[in-house]
């Protein structure tokens, strides 16, 4: 049992359903391994953090709307540590990624994004998103939470009129 938890495991005799249950239930409270094969489970909350933010600006920055970028060594040359994090603005609908089969400049599909509309319209100050995609196994579960701007995401505010200003220049 973890820490959070207050609900017994069901014992291997117990009937799959109430394995499923339990498991559902882990996954809501702090998480559990399932009782059948092990995976941990848990739901994860995400919020878009500062340095995922910034990646995103830089995204844009780099290929507006139109272009795809390679957003591994995008960041690596601008400094911004990759975490990963940046591949989940995708649950926002803030980026998109090639469809299978598409062929990329390097033949890769990894690491390669492209800012979508509503991220262009989220950097420049014209929509919203939720605050927090609770996330299981990488998949996006639903959104909740206040509607939060990019600005609100950030650590410390940049202008968005230098964001336009470098990206129509190039």
């Amino acid at each position: 049992m973890t820490a959070k938890e207050s609900r017994p495991r069901p014992d291997a005799d117990q009937p799959l359903f109430a394995h499923i249950a339990w498991v559902l239930w882990a996954r809501r409270n702090g998480g559990g391994q399932c009782t059948v094969c092990g995976q941990w489970a848990q739901d994860r909350p995400r919020t878009i953090t500062d340095t995922m933010a910034r990646a995103l600006e830089a995204m844009y920055r780099e290929g507006g709307t139109a272009e795809w970028v390679k957003s591994t060594s995008l960041l690596r040359r601008i400094g911004i540590l990759r975490t990963g994090d940046d591949s989940k603005l995708v649950h926002w609908g803030l980026i998109e990624t090639p469809e299978t089969g598409a062929e990329m400049s390097d033949g890769k599909k990894t690491g390669w994004v492209r800012v979508t509309p509503e991220g262009e319209d989220f950097i420049l100050g014209r929509t919203t998103v939720t605050k927090t995609a609770w996330l299981f196994n990488g998949k996006l579960l639903n959104h909740d939470g206040t509607e939060v701007t990019f600005r609100q995401c950030l650590a410390s505010p940049i202008e968005l009129d230098d964001i336009l200003r470098k990206h129509h220049d190039r």
